[in-house]
């Protein structure tokens, strides 16, 4: 009861943000939501016992990422430039399309028969993260390095451009 509680907590948290970062004026504000958003993503993860993916929802995106586009709006924009003006009101063809979007999306989530599967009982011997790291570190070095490797020609290339006057 209490799961099921805390589960549309977070779902209301989830939607009240994200139409917050897509609503918002101020781009500060829309990536403070969008943090807000990702950190929301996390206590899902925590509340579906996936606890590697919530620490890693919140290190990496919550955290670095979220960083990483504050920086970006920080050193790219200043004063009140950085606020976002709407040029008109929306026209009458994209509120219909509009309509008609979140029309459909609810008339799926409404008709489908949603699978419920059985709770997963996990050998509790073992941490879950061991197979994990095991699997990545072994099997999947190659993929894992290479991924490193784009990361640092990512943040070069960033620092990179940054630096140009």
């Amino acid at each position: 009861m209490v799961e099921n509680a805390l589960f549309y907590l977070l779902a209301g948290i989830l939607i009240f943000f994200s139409l917050k970062v897509v609503t918002t004026k101020n781009l500060f504000h829309s990536v403070m939501s969008a943090f807000a958003v990702l950190m929301g993503t996390a206590g899902v993860f925590f509340l579906f016992n996936a606890s590697f993916l919530g620490v890693t929802q919140i290190l990496v995106y919550a955290g670095a990422v979220t960083i990483l586009v504050l920086f970006v709006v920080m050193l790219t924009t200043a004063g009140d430039a950085y606020k976002i003006a709407w040029e008109k009101a929306p026209s009458v063809w994209s509120s219909i399309v509009m309509v008609l979007f979140f029309g459909g999306l609810g008339f799926t989530i409404v008709s489908i028969e949603w699978p419920v599967g059985e709770r997963l009982l996990l050998d509790r011997t073992r941490p879950v993260t061991e197979g994990l790291a095991n699997m990545l570190f072994t099997e999947y070095l190659l993929p894992f390095e290479i991924a490193s490797v784009l990361i640092l020609a990512t943040l070069i290339g960033a620092i990179v451009l940054a630096r140009r006057d």
